[in-house]
């Protein structure tokens, strides 16, 4: 008897010895972290052997300084949910694998049924980089029932900037507008609405490797068109036509349109739902449309999105475990079920044929349908512009101009908007040079 009691208990002691660890670091918060951690028990529980460790960062700029560090150390994570915007630092840091090997020969991995045009975000030389995830696409959201009493037409979404201006002056001669607190736009003007615009005027770079510049000098932000745009929204909040929320406001920004305070607000596409919710809840009808921007770019979705990075470091055997659990994470079910716990939109085309059998249009959701259908038939979505080799500086930069150099919470009317613009002007040619260190932070 002591002696099977003996074997049983090597035998669990094996087990636990040899169960592997896959560490996942992320900046997921509210209902995309529940999601990672429901899923990741999922996959646990079907996995005996596995076990999945998750670790959040508050920003990325805090997770490429971790991954330095872990990496000197030899003790990196397996996987690292990053976004496009940092491929070519992951990729110069030599931190990374690449997964085409891994799509290559995996007989039980099908490329096809990812979308093409969002795969293309992670394509590097020919070469695809890490697996999409959480791809987000930046919304207008428009109340069409304010809209109607301003006297505006409440059928037709502003598609370009002097559209929104052309809106904003007619519905300032109204009566209502002049009575009540309301502006015509409530806009987040922060640094990730600013690296935003940067993607979607297409920066000028080289057309090779999938027009992705490997050149410094030619991924140098146009700063004629930031200040284009600075001054385009400065005008319209010094006219009255628009409210700026400066540093990190986006839920600022929300808050008005859905308090009935503006016609028209810009957030991402996962927050549709909620936005909606609050929509009918408060009684009012919302459309919905893609951010107007440079006629070019007209009616073309920014489409932001993340990636699942494998790190280097690990043996083969937990590479290839760790890749298992990617292919899970962007399986049929999974993303189906993260497009309806986050409104994130799926990256497996076979999701949207399972969403449509299980009927969610019966749901809140009905409003992605025309969404989905776009990016079934669509396939001339734009670029996502040039590799930012210096996003995380850039994160940091703009939002220190904009909090000190603007002032937008304590907008001043001693101080003249040329000025406010001039001083901008300043601080930005003061730190544009952060675009130019490309491999400090990782090497």
């Amino acid at each position: 008897m002591k002696k099977y009691l003996l074997i049983l208990m090597v035998f669990i002691f094996s087990s636990v010895l040899y169960t592997r660890q896959i560490e996942v670091w992320h900046t997921y918060g509210g209902c995309k972290k529940e999601f990672l951690q429901k899923t990741c028990t999922l996959y646990a529980q079907d996995n005996t052997q596995v076990t999945i460790k998750l670790v959040g960062f508050s920003d990325y700029a805090s997770m490429m300084t971790a991954l330095n560090l872990s990496i000197k150390s030899s003790i990196p994570p397996d996987v690292l949910i990053c976004p496009d915007s940092l491929s070519k630092i992951l990729i110069d840091s030599g931190a990374v694998l690449t997964v085409q090997k891994f799509i290559d020969t995996d007989t039980d991995f099908s490329q096809k049924n990812l979308f093409p045009f969002i795969l293309e975000k992670f394509k590097y030389k020919q070469t695809i980089q890490a697996l999409p995830f959480n791809p987000v696409i930046l919304m207008s959201f428009y109340n069409s029932s304010l809209s109607k009493k301003l006297g505006l037409d409440s059928t037709s979404i502003p598609s370009t900037l002097s559209e929104i201006l052309q809106n904003a002056k007619s519905a300032a001669m109204s009566e209502l507008y002049i009575q009540e607190d309301i502006s015509y736009v409530s806009m987040p003007l922060d640094s990730i609405m600013l690296e935003n615009f940067l993607c979607m005027t297409n920066l000028p770079f080289t057309d090779h490797d999938n027009g992705r510049s490997e050149s410094p000098d030619s991924i140098m932000p146009d700063s004629s068109q930031i200040y284009s745009f600075l001054d385009f929204w400065l005008s319209m909040q010094n006219l009255g036509y628009a409210k700026l929320y400066g540093y990190d406001s986006w839920q600022e920004a929300m808050d008005s349109f859905i308090n009935g305070k503006t016609c028209l607000t810009f957030s991402w596409s996962d927050n549709i739902k909620s936005i909606l919710n609050q929509s009918e809840k408060r009684k009012f009808k919302t459309a919905l449309g893609f951010v107007p921007v440079f006629k070019r770019m007209e009616g073309g979705p920014l489409v932001s999105c993340e990636g699942l990075w494998l790190v280097s470091g690990h043996t083969q055997d937990e590479i290839k475990e760790t890749w298992n659990f990617l292919k899970f994470l962007v399986s049929e079910k999974i993303q189906a079920e993260c497009f309806l716990s986050c409104g994130s939109i799926p990256v497996n085309t076979l999701s949207i044929d399972y969403l449509l059998d299980k009927d969610f249009t019966a749901q809140t959701f009905a409003y992605y349908l025309p969404l989905m259908k776009l990016l079934v038939s669509n396939t001339s979505f734009q670029s996502a512009g040039a590799f930012f080799s210096g996003h995380i500086y850039a994160r940091k930069t703009l939002n220190d101009f904009l909090k000190k150099s603007l002032s937008l919470k304590t907008y001043s009317s001693d101080i003249s908007l040329n000025e406010l613009i001039l001083k901008a002007k300043e601080n930005i040619d003061s730190h544009i040079s952060f675009y130019n260190d490309l491999n400090s932070y990782t090497r």
